[in-house]
């Protein structure tokens, strides 16, 4: 997020698990705004994404791939 300052000036981004518990955080955040409603996680990916049709496409293409890979893990 451009708003953290401090993850940019302390160069926090060349650490990954720092990296991770950054999406991680603004993951949580997009999704508490959706938990509940129809698409939830669709709606968390768009959102995470920005607004747009390339936003959507994203997310359809990471639902997508669930999808595949749900069918097979079975």
């Amino acid at each position: 997020m451009v708003e953290d300052q401090a993850f940019f000036e302390q160069k926090k981004w060349y650490n990954f698990k720092d990296c991770v518990a950054k999406v991680m955080m603004e993951l949580n955040r997009k999704y508490a705004k959706y938990k509940g409603q129809e698409n939830a996680i669709w709606k968390t990916i768009k959102a995470y994404n920005g607004s747009g049709a390339a936003a959507t496409q994203y997310a359809n293409n990471v639902t997508q791939y669930t999808d595949y890979i749900k069918a097979i893990s079975v």
